[in-house]
Order: structure tokens, then sequence, then C-alpha cells
């Protein structure tokens, strides 16, 4: 059976179960270890409260990472897409990676543009997509 996915999304899967499987050893390490659930509460609320504060702060980063997963998982767009943004001046070029922060696209003119995902998925419904075979 072939998959339909593109290696890129492969590898970000791949990654996930990755993190997955090493969060559940370190559960059952834990576990093993009989450690003090409330000792380990503690510090993990500690970890969290501090995590939260850094994402509160850096809030344009989640929304760039939501907007990531967002893209990812429903926009039909795809690395290796030909797209015409109408909005502005336009632009006009093949998205080359869709990262955690970025949406990269090459120009004709062989410029190397780095749109923030939230910009991105907020042109999205002006963009014509044409796909490259």
């Amino acid at each position: 059976m072939t998959s339909t996915f593109q290696t890129r999304r492969k590898v970000v899967i791949s990654k996930v179960i990755n993190v997955a499987i090493i969060v559940i050893s370190i559960l059952m390490i834990l576990g093993v270890w009989e450690v003090n659930s409330e000792d380990l509460a503690i510090y993990l609320t500690s970890i969290f409260t501090i995590i939260g504060v850094a994402f509160f702060a850096q809030w344009s980063h989640l929304s760039n990472v939501t907007a990531c997963i967002i893209i990812f998982l429903t926009s039909p767009l795809k690395i290796g897409d030909q797209i015409h943004i109408y909005e502005g001046n336009g632009i006009q070029g093949a998205i080359t990676d869709i990262g955690l922060f970025f949406t990269t696209i090459i120009t004709e003119e062989n410029q190397r543009l780095m749109l923030t995902n939230t910009a991105f998925m907020q042109k999205l419904w002006s963009v014509k997509i044409s796909t490259i075979k």
C-alpha cells in the first residue's frame, strides 16, 4: 500500500510518535522507581508555569506554531506547489518549506521570501494554487 503523505509529513509524524514513546518510557521508569507523585506534581506544575509564562510572553510564536499545525492538517498546500497571492503587490512563487514559524517561498526572480505562518494563513483566501507534477 502506497502512502499519499509527503516525506516531510512522514518525518513530522515520526517525531511525534518518538516523543510519545519517550514520555511513556519516562512515566514507566518513574513508576518503577516509585517516585512520590506529590513531589513530581510540584515539579511539573513549576515547569508548566514557567512554560506558560514564556508562551504568554511570546504569544506570536504560539500563534505561528498553531497556524503551522492548521496549515499542515487542513490546507491543500504542499511543498512544491506554485502559488500566486493576489493581495497587495502580489507574490508568485513555489513553496519550498512549511516550518513551525515560517513558510518559505521562492519567487520567479529567485528571491527567498519567508512569511510568518499566521500572515500566510491570513492570505490563504487570496491564493491561487497550481501543483507541479
